[in-house]
């Protein structure tokens, strides 16, 4: 049984047909349009001739339960642990009586919002709103090698001349496979180690985390309580506040040898022959040193009650803690933390670190920040920051040549896409720029990579207007072009019904970027499973975005608004996350009470008021998304055009201008004009109501239903698979029947979801986990017009 992604994508190219080929969309030059010279009608001082002004009237229905907020307000209890209230919007109109009326609306910002994503998808312009996010992927250990030897951060007193302001101590060897019954240190390795003896770096491992069965399936991990872990709570090795311990450590004449010295695997404790010396891990007939057995551990305190000999078997060291605490996604293999140990006369040796390695570690620290709102659970416990520091303690990896090639905070930290011997990391950018020239599908900037901001504007942002980003310390003011279309907020003309309770709405966490599964494809091969560890977007296989997301309808069973509950976070219970949510109450769908707002428009060609109407109402059975909860059923709405109404702006500046009606001309798709009753609409927009005129057949006024007669009809704006894509799922009925929509799950979360909801949401990474699978390997197919949307299918895990 296979189920629907919450979203799929239309592809964003930047090129529309032209002439039989395929071109670069065109683009009209920003300094023309500033100075004045560019024949472009976007402007704003004056009425341009041959250009539609005006107004166009639309009715919105809500066919599943929408939610648009307005102020967000603390918990209603006052417990700061809460979830916050969202109000909701409320909006006044003007009735044809004068009277003010008040109630819930939805704010024109949202309106524009969803009718400019559209608008930008079918013209293939710019994305004007795409953060600019670098991508890193986690280490896959199926793939290649987890980092494993450790060091110590050290503060240079001036830069090195590649701008570096750190060097690094090595203080424990990297994990060393068995060879002929020995470990040895690859050669690569001895120029970094040459100075130690084994037991100078060798570290040992501090047990004291368990895996234990949670409801409805599942593993999760927990501290064993009568361990050293649980009972002392010890952070990290901070060396501002340091803190050592003293460790029992199997003795062996042979840990005083030098590292360049292979070790037998078979060592044996100097004071107990029947016990190994060395942690050995058994993996497929394959055997790695992990380091050296530790009997126990003390505190300064415990080993200060010690006799001198007694003190003399034990070793000083510190520890490195990465702790399970907020941590969601620690894999429940996880048993220990790791005692380093620091004898006296341990050498410290210096390694330069490069700059571009410690650029592309906070890089990716800043991003990793970003996704953790400004907490810190991929740092060490007891460590309260992510940028270098004199005395971090990190993993890290050397090239051949012996230089310092990689640091990270854990073994299976996160790594950059690309080539790792630069510091330019790839980012969201840098995908949708390989896919157009000139940096034509992302948003205005004032400083690409590349030194050359674009200097055209695409559709979207002629019409819809745009600003150019900038840094905050820049002290320059943005480019910017505003808007020559003004959306106005939806109001019904009664009291909108609304959800009785509040509920908590889920919050389902999106599989971290860049999640290739679900967001790329390859150009030679779209089919073609990528591994996170190998997108790139310079790889042969050209590895592009899917394109600009739109959520897909939900069926609406369960959904017609009876039943709110059905979105409520289940998993908030014990999760202590109900902070980050949101409590709040849907608007519910009302047959006979729908929504009605107004776009008004200056200067726009033939084509872009064509953009404009097709943005609206891309096709009959094409549905809009609206507001909070897509992912989830919620905000299905349908728009219908209603009027438009033009203005004559060369007659009513001309030599007769007190004689013009405020409306010369317009459409009424399906609305009679003679001899008609006010329209539905009539109650909020009295001026337009009255243009109508009273004589059936009136000149310059069509009731025709499809647009495509208008004489103002030019859709060469419009890419014709985008909308055929758009319009396939924006179409409920595009859905596979009796197949489900949401987010990812394993055949294991299928099954136990109606005994434990909440498992679900908690755990929203299982299917992404088990899609690396060699049997599994799925990607997100792409959308084929007019055809049912494709499906993925539940993994085992």
């Amino acid at each position: 049984m296979p189920f629907h992604n919450t979203y799929h994508f239309v592809p964003a190219t930047g090129r529309v047909p032209r002439n039989g080929q395929t071109s670069l969309v065109d683009t009209e030059d920003f300094a023309a349009i500033a100075g004045g010279t560019s024949a472009h009608p976007a402007r704003h001082d004056r009425w341009v001739p041959a250009t539609h002004s005006g107004r166009l009237i639309c009715r919105l229905d809500l066919e599943r339960p929408t939610l648009v907020g307005g102020t967000q307000l603390p918990p209603a209890d006052r417990n700061p642990q809460g979830p916050k209230r969202v109000e909701p919007y409320e909006a006044t109109w003007l009735d044809a009586q004068g009277q003010h009326h008040t109630w819930t609306g939805i704010p024109g910002s949202s309106v524009r919002g969803m009718v400019s994503a559209v608008a930008e998808a079918l013209s293939q312009s710019s994305l004007r709103i795409l953060e600019d996010r670098v991508y890193s992927v986690r280490v896959n250990v199926r793939e290649e090698k987890a980092l494993s030897a450790l060091g110590q951060l050290v503060r240079l007193s001036q830069p090195a001349a590649d701008g570096s302001e750190f060097e690094l101590v090595p203080v424990a060897l990297p994990t060393l496979e068995q060879e002929n019954g020995r470990f040895a240190l690859p050669t690569r390795w001895r120029g970094v180690f040459r100075d130690f003896t084994w037991g100078q770096v060798l570290t040992s491992y501090v047990d004291g985390y368990e895996p234990v069965a949670v409801l409805g399936g599942g593993k999760e991990l927990r501290l064993r309580s009568d361990t050293f872990l649980a009972t002392e709570q010890p952070t990290s090795h901070d060396p501002a506040h340091p803190q050592f311990y003293y460790a029992s450590l199997a003795p062996a004449m042979a840990f005083t040898r030098s590292v360049t010295e292979a070790i037998d695997a078979g060592l044996r404790h100097g004071f107990d022959p029947s016990q190994p010396a060395l942690k050995v891990k058994d993996a497929r007939d394959r055997h790695f040193l992990l380091g050296r057995r530790l009997g126990h551990l003390l505190t300064p305190a415990q080993w200060g009650q010690l006799t001198p000999a007694q003190q003399n078997l034990h070793v000083p060291g510190y520890l490195r803690v990465l702790g399970i605490d907020g941590r969601t996604d620690m894999p429940t293999t996880k048993k220990h933390e790791i005692f380093i140990p620091c004898p006296k006369g341990k050498p410290t040796p210096r390694l330069p670190v490069p700059q571009h390695v410690l650029k592309t570690f906070e890089a990716i620290g800043e991003e990793r920040a970003r996704d953790s709102d400004g907490q810190h659970p991929f740092a060490l416990r007891g460590i309260d920051h992510w940028r270098c520091q004199e005395g971090d303690l990190v993993y890290f990896d050397i090239d051949d040549n012996g230089r310092i090639s990689e640091i990270s905070i854990s073994a299976v930290w996160r790594r950059k896409l690309g080539d790792r011997s630069t510091d330019r990391m790839q980012s969201a950018h840098d995908f949708f720029d390989a896919q157009a020239p000139n940096h034509l599908l992302t948003p205005l900037r004032a400083d690409p990579e590349d030194g050359h901001p674009r200097k055209g504007l695409t559709p979207a942002e002629l019409l819809l207007g745009v600003v150019e980003e900038r840094r905050a310390e820049d002290d320059v003011s943005a480019r910017g072009l505003a808007s020559r279309v003004r959306v106005y907020d939806a109001v019904s003309f009664r009291a909108p019904r609304i959800a009785a309770t509040p509920i908590t709405l889920k919050t389902l966490s999106s599989p971290k970027p860049p999640s290739p599964a679900l967001y790329f494809h390859a150009e030679t091969d779209p089919t073609a499973y990528i591994p996170k560890g190998h997108l790139d977007k310079d790889s042969p296989e050209r590895h592009r975005p899917n394109g600009r997301k739109f959520y897909l309808h939900h069926p609406a069973k369960g959904l017609e608004g009876n039943d709110p509950q059905h979105w409520t976070c289940r998993s908030r219970a014990a999760d202590g996350r109900d902070h980050l949510r949101l409590s709040c109450r849907p608007l519910i769908p009302e047959a006979d009470n729908p929504f009605w707002f107004h776009l008004d428009f200056d200067n726009l060609s033939d084509a872009e008021l064509t953009l404009l109407i097709t943005s609206l109402r891309p096709g009959t059975a094409h549905r809009h998304k609206l507001g909070l909860g897509k992912s989830l059923g919620l905000g299905t709405v349908r728009v219908e055009i209603a009027g438009l109404f033009l203005v004559d702006r060369q007659a009513r500046y001309g030599a007769k201008a007190l004689e013009q009606p405020r409306y010369a001309r317009g459409w009424l798709p399906g609305q009679p004009t003679a001899n008609a009753q006010a329209p539905a609409w009539a109650a909020r927009y009295t001026r337009e109501a009255a243009a109508i005129p009273s004589s059936a057949g009136a000149e310059d006024w069509s009731t025709a239903v499809d647009p495509t007669s208008q004489p103002w009809w030019d859709p060469r704006l419009i890419e014709a698979n985008a909308l055929a894509i758009l319009n396939t799922l924006g179409d409920p009925t595009s859905l596979q029947p009796n197949t489900p929509v949401h987010t990812p799950l394993t055949e294991q979360q299928r099954q136990a979801n109606h005994a434990d909801p909440a498992r679900t949401e908690k755990e929203t990474f299982k299917w992404f986990v088990a899609n690396v699978q060699p049997d599994a390997r799925k990607m997100l197919p792409p959308v084929e017009p007019g055809q049912p949307l494709p499906t993925l299918p539940y993994l085992p895990e």
